[in-house]
């Protein structure tokens, strides 16, 4: 078998060769990877980049949002008024339908952090589910919204 530059006896030779100051062992493998990251950042087309933007952008919205809908259903659950009513059922089935959205958005996500080219198909996809979904959340905002008020107001 072929030593190449990452072999342990590739390491133990060139370590063998080091001296106390010299600061070279540690850096000769950067610049090959910094050159080898910089060739696949200039290989992504530009739309790709302004894709994932919005991707990363309607997942963090969607993160956000759902952290504050289990917080508002939590409370409702503990709420005489607010338990069980038809607003906290809408909520529950509005997160797990925003969550199949969501990942639709993190399989073309982890495609790109693969540096494995997107597709047009995978534009659509993103693109209608970042749409989908920020509709929903919207709807699911005023949903929640209720709740709180009813909680607050013990309606």
């Amino acid at each position: 078998m072929e030593e190449d530059q990452t072999s342990i006896g590739n390491f133990q030779g060139e370590f063998d060769t080091w001296r106390p100051g010299q600061t070279q062992l540690a850096l000769q493998a950067q610049p090959a990877q910094q050159t080898q990251q910089a060739q696949q950042a200039q290989q992504t087309p530009e739309r790709d980049k302004i894709a994932i933007k919005s991707v990363r952008a309607t997942h963090s919205l969607w993160d956000r949002q759902q952290r504050e809908w289990m917080g508002v259903l939590a409370q409702s659950d503990g709420n005489p008024n607010t338990k069980g009513c038809k607003f906290e059922e809408d909520l529950r089935i509005a997160t797990k339908q925003c969550n199949t959205l969501d990942e639709d958005l993190m399989t073309v996500e982890r495609k790109s952090i693969a540096n494995k080219p997107l597709t047009d198909e995978d534009l659509a996809t993103a693109g209608s589910a970042a749409t989908k979904l920020v509709d929903m959340v919207k709807d699911g905002n005023k949903k929640c919204a209720a709740i709180k008020a009813w909680i607050k107001n013990g309606i």
